[in-house]
């Protein structure tokens, strides 16, 4: 029996928004990155089915069929002309027909579980509608777990390593904290997140006094209440290294599956724009996160009643220091679809790179694609057979297929 996938990688603006928004907020944009569909495309397995926004492009699958890649059932939920920003989800609950397809995949016994990037609220009317079921936590759990808040207070309390900052309800707090953090670490910089988003979104970087005296000019008391949620002020780290893991919490299981760790690769402005797959790290980074994931399994489940996916930020400083649980999502990273597509392809753990695409507006002809940014700039080479390259349909030209 298959499984139901449904691409609503919106999942965080859902969370961040109010149920009766019928447009986003200021500042809060639907998470559709564009061309996540694909990955979802080739990593759900032939006995699957995934919900797309439309339906590919049918040289991209017959490319994707020629690396054989056995292709999920398609089913297309329709994209809003009016409401380009509608969720994935929101998009399958507007139409019925649609919904009996999946009742009956049910019924016939063709499909029993609803996987997803994240749980919301809507993912969950899908199942109930459609008689699918949820294997993870529900949306309410998924939204607390998720929160910036959350992650600084559970690692406080388990004893993990946390950048020195504090929780504020205000601007005025805001400002105090940044001082605060200032006085006690020489003049450095901060950073204020917004306690619920994704991405960078809203995140904005403190260097100078002068940055202090504006917060009440970029952050107003309006600003935070649309959020509706707390702010975190923490010390920036401008030279740490970036490590990003994901482990599963099971019911009946609390230590986490094995963890595999990435390490962001950066750019010229010190900006991340990709993953090295996997990252080489000291067993003492590795022991030190995998005992911080142990915890974090067993606190969700016994504390919260939280299964499903747990997907960490963590910080490794040049100087040794580690922070862990720098961010704890309850969702899916996108490298759970890359590690699928891993073990459908080959027995040996092997580099597939789409980070790019994500951050890429840019069409490019596919030769030179090839040539020079997956050579070069990930530093992965088809000549060395080091893994396979799944173009992504819209941002290359000339479609053909690589030799591997």
């Amino acid at each position: 029996m298959g499984s139901v996938w449904i691409c609503n990688t919106d999942v965080e603006s859902e969370w961040s928004t109010p149920m009766n928004a019928e447009v986003p907020q200021k500042g809060i944009r639907q998470v559709i990155f564009n061309y996540f569909e694909e990955i979802l495309l080739s990593s759900a397995g032939p006995s699957s089915f995934a919900i797309l926004r439309k339906e590919p492009d049918s040289e991209f699958t017959d490319y994707l069929k020629n690396l054989g890649i056995e292709l999920p059932t398609i089913l297309v939920a329709g994209e809003s002309s009016t409401k380009p920003w509608l969720p994935t989800s929101q998009l399958v609950i507007k139409n019925p027909s649609l919904i009996n397809i999946l009742s009956k995949l049910v019924s016939d016994g063709k499909a029993s579980i609803l996987e997803s990037f994240g749980v919301s609220k809507m993912v969950e009317q899908i199942a109930e509608l459609s008689g699918l079921s949820i294997p993870s936590a529900g949306s309410e759990a998924s939204k607390f777990i998720s929160r910036k808040s959350f992650s600084r207070t559970i690692s406080k309390k388990l004893g993990i390593h946390i950048p020195d900052g504090e929780i504020c309800n205000s601007a005025k707090e805001i400002i105090e904290a940044v001082k605060a953090l200032r006085s006690r670490n020489r003049e450095c910089s901060a950073v204020i997140k917004p306690d619920l988003d994704a991405s960078g979104r809203g995140q904005l970087i403190i260097k100078k006094e002068v940055g202090i005296n504006r917060i009440n000019d970029i952050i107003s008391e309006e600003y935070i209440e649309s959020y509706g949620t707390p702010f975190i002020v923490e010390r920036w780290h401008p030279k740490a290294i970036t490590l990003s893991y994901e482990f599963q919490v099971d019911s009946n299981e609390y230590k986490p599956k094995s963890i595999t760790l990435r390490e962001a690769l950066k750019d010229n402005e010190n900006r991340d724009y990709g993953y090295f797959y996997p990252a080489d790290v000291k067993d003492k980074v590795f022991n030190e996160i995998q005992e911080a994931a142990n915890s974090l399994a067993i606190e969700l489940w016994e504390k919260y009643r939280y299964y499903g996916p747990v997907r960490c930020d963590a910080l490794h400083l040049p100087d040794g220091r580690l922070f862990p649980v720098l961010e704890l999502n309850a969702r899916h990273s996108f490298f759970h679809f890359i590690d699928l597509l891993h073990a459908r392809l080959s027995p040996q753990c092997m580099g597939l790179f789409c980070w790019f695409f994500f951050r890429s507006s840019e069409q490019i002809k596919f030769g030179q694609f090839i040539e020079n940014i997956i050579g070069k700039d990930l530093m992965f080479s088809l000549d060395k057979q080091e893994g396979i390259v799944v173009p992504i349909w819209g941002t290359v030209t000339e479609i053909g297929r690589a030799h591997v």
